[in-house]
Formats: C-alpha cells, structure tokens, sequence
C-alpha cells in the first residue's frame, strides 16, 4: 500500500473524528457540562481556520495526498458532502452542510454559556 493512501486515510479518519465529535458535542456538553468551554473550542477553531484559509485544509490535505496516490481517485467537493454521498449515498449541498455547521456551533454555545 502506498505511504500516500496510509497518509490520506489516516488525515480521513482524523477528520471524520472530528466531525463525529462537533456532532456529539452538544449531548456531551449538555451531560458533562465541564467538558462545554472544551467543546466549544472545536467549532470556534473551524470557524477561525475556515475564515483565515478560506475553507478546510485538512480536506485539502487529504485530496492532496489522494492525488499523490491516484490522480484518478480525488474528489472535489467539501469532506462532508463527498463521505455522505460515498457511504450512505445522500447529497446534500455543501450549503446546507455549511448552515447545519455553523448552527451546531451556535446551539453548542447556547448549552454550554446557559449551563
């Protein structure tokens, strides 16, 4: 196996751990109400980096070492959009992913600034 698809999946995984958590992260905060200012560093940090870099560089990244790997294999559309569509076969826009981001973010901080 390619060290570029090893490097490309493990930067997948990474983010979709990611992911995962931003999506979690309002159940924990609400139970775990300690961990909330922790939390809200996730989507503050995304928020930030999306504004400086003008969209996600770990998607970058990954396509990047995707087309090191296989040129033929990259995908162009943003990470989430592309994995929804890829495993659960859903397609959604990449504004309503952008929408139900930054919502996410503000109902985190609603729990995490009124517990």
């Amino acid at each position: 196996m390619s060290k570029y698809k090893i490097l490309a999946n493990s930067v997948m995984v990474v983010h979709m751990s990611w992911v995962v958590l931003m999506i979690l992260s309002i159940p924990i905060a609400i139970f775990y109400p300690e961990s909330g200012m922790y939390l809200l560093a996730l989507p503050v940090t995304m928020i930030i980096l999306w504004g400086v870099y003008g969209g996600c560089f770990v998607t970058d990244l990954e396509r990047y070492l995707r087309k090191k790997y296989d040129p033929n294999i990259s995908y162009s559309d943003p990470f989430i959009k592309h994995y929804l569509k890829k495993f659960f076969n859903l397609d959604v826009s990449a504004k309503k992913i952008n929408l139900i981001s930054y919502t996410l973010a503000i109902v985190l901080a609603i729990v995490v600034f009124t517990n």
